[in-house]
């Protein structure tokens, strides 16, 4: 169960203020459903490059207690247009600049948030909630 989607740009939250409320969220639902069956996804990041956040929530001295359940985090990605193509949908040869931006998102998944994670909470999967591209004449 997803708590909260892009806190980090729709919900303007502090990375403290996400957190206290994913704890109280996650408790609440697990004080009225008993069998615990439930995986409970955090973060749920709009951009992935909000690093902070990783590392603040994936903490575990930063909840409530240390044995607030996550299952999972996650982040979003989306490729868009470099400022000098004009990306269309009828010029396929103008797709070859998502590749370069693709490319950054795989190595800062890599290098920061999977490091980020195994450091603190090696248990903790990390799914990519959303993906995909934007067009100029989208």
């Amino acid at each position: 169960m997803e708590i909260l989607n892009d806190p980090d740009v729709e919900h303007g939250m502090t990375t403290q203020n996400y957190t206290i409320l994913y704890d109280a969220i996650v408790t609440a639902i697990n004080e009225q459903i008993k069998d615990r069956k439930i995986k409970f996804m955090g973060l749920s990041l709009k951009k992935y490059t909000n690093y902070q956040y990783f590392s603040y929530f994936l903490n575990k001295s930063n909840h409530v207690n240390k044995d607030i359940p996550i299952a999972y985090i996650s982040f979003n990605f989306f490729a868009g247009c470099d400022e000098s193509v004009n990306c269309t949908q009828s010029d396929p040869d103008t797709y070859t600049s998502f590749f370069s931006q693709a490319n950054v998102f795989i190595t800062a998944v890599e290098e920061n948030i999977s490091k980020t994670r195994d450091a603190l909470a090696p248990d903790v999967k990390i799914d990519i909630d959303e993906i995909g591209i934007g067009m100029n004449d989208n």
